[in-house]
């Protein structure tokens, strides 16, 4: 049988809405997270595009629900971690169970991305505009191999 039901649309058509509805189509998949357990806290993780130019590695992040203020990056030589939270606006009154569609994550939400290449940490941009995070971090050159002679003694 197909998961949402799909198998029981050989039967009649009035039979079809109820059981499609028993299968929680209005409730969407659980977003992407990740649970720290040391603090049990449930944690999104940040969806991001990363693609680099000659000179840059850029990372998009559109993140809704949130202030450059409530954003933190970190950056090791090989790994860059974006974390913030989301705070849900003016619905604090409503019960989740009230929801008939919630896809979107709200609450602490973070992302480590391994650097492709190697980077210069101390020139690093960060600028938050429209609810997008863009950050360019410049690459560094490669250490060229280089030849070591050896003295016969």
């Amino acid at each position: 049988m197909h998961p949402i039901g799909i198998g029981q649309l050989k039967g009649k058509r009035e039979d079809v809405a109820p059981n499609l509805l028993s299968r929680h189509t209005f409730v969407s998949p659980e977003p992407e997270v990740n649970i720290n357990t040391t603090k049990k806290e449930i944690e999104g993780q940040l969806s991001v595009d990363v693609y680099q130019t000659e000179k840059d590695i850029v990372i998009i992040a559109p993140i809704a629900g949130t202030s450059a203020d409530q954003i933190s990056i970190s950056i090791t030589e090989d790994v860059i971690t974006i974390k913030g939270k989301r705070e849900m606006p003016l619905f604090d009154h409503i019960n989740k169970i009230d929801f008939y569609i919630q896809e979107c994550f709200w609450g602490n939400f973070s992302r480590s991305i391994v650097l492709p290449v190697a980077v210069d940490t101390n020139q690093v941009e960060a600028r938050f505009k429209k609810n997008v995070l863009i950050i360019r971090i410049p690459k560094t050159e490669y250490i060229k191999t280089r030849v070591v002679r050896i003295r016969e003694e």
